[in-house]
């Protein structure tokens, strides 16, 4: 038997029984309606009475197993559910961060300048061997304070690489390599950053004005400072 979980976060998963599986492992659904986690519930009890039995797989559990995420269908194979089947691996970090830098050709050269350094930061904390699809939102987490301790960098920065990084993996989940973004929770807004506001005085004002080539500018910054 198994049953489903609902974590605070609203992610649902599948758990099996003791007596299917002594160590009850997950399959993690991410954020789904109540309806498709009892849909998945039913399949992957059809797919454990298969296996007890030696019955033969229903289509509609067969036609679902097929459709999987590439991430699920591993984890169901982990657990022994079901056989692995050939190929289909899931890539590597290393893998998919070049493949997807490689696809953005869209990009100007100032954001392909910060998926490199990303890249960078990404590869010097996890092992780029590191399936995609074990990492997990407790890593993600560690890989935020990596970026604020060792790297030293400032909030707001740390912010923007925690987005670009939560971007590489939605276009991972996007194609259904990975069943869920383990980055979503991370705070990616950019904030207002009080300590680089500087006050101009007047006689600054006044020195800048004389710089201004014409009247037109004169008027532009006496506007933005007075």
């Amino acid at each position: 038997m198994a049953s489903i979980v609902t974590e605070s976060s609203g992610r649902r998963l599948i758990q099996l029984s003791p007596s299917e599986h002594p160590k009850r492992p997950k399959i993690r659904l991410g954020k789904v309606a109540k309806r498709e986690a009892e849909s998945a519930r039913v399949h992957i009890e059809n797919l454990l009475r298969t296996k007890r039995t030696g019955s033969p797989v229903p289509p509609a559990t067969a036609d679902w197993l097929s459709d999987l995420p590439e991430a699920m269908r591993r984890r169901i194979e982990q657990i022994g559910i079901v056989r692995r089947r050939e190929g289909g691996q899931c890539p590597s970090l290393a893998d998919w961060l070049q493949t997807y830098i490689a696809g953005r050709r869209d990009v100007k050269p100032a954001t392909a300048t910060v998926y490199s350094h990303t890249k960078r930061n990404l590869l010097a904390f996890f092992d780029g061997s590191r399936l995609l699809d074990d990492i997990t939102p407790g890593e993600a987490e560690d890989f935020r304070i990596y970026l604020r301790t060792d790297e030293s960098l400032a909030e707001n920065t740390v912010r923007r690489r925690c987005g670009i990084t939560k971007q590489f993996f939605r276009a991972a989940k996007q194609k259904k390599i990975i069943a869920d973004n383990p980055f979503d929770g991370l705070p990616t807004t950019v904030r207002e950053n009080s300590e680089r506001w500087y006050f101009i005085s007047r006689d600054e004002a006044q020195a800048v004005l004389d710089a201004c080539p014409d009247a037109e500018w004169r008027l532009i910054f006496a506007l933005c400072r007075h």
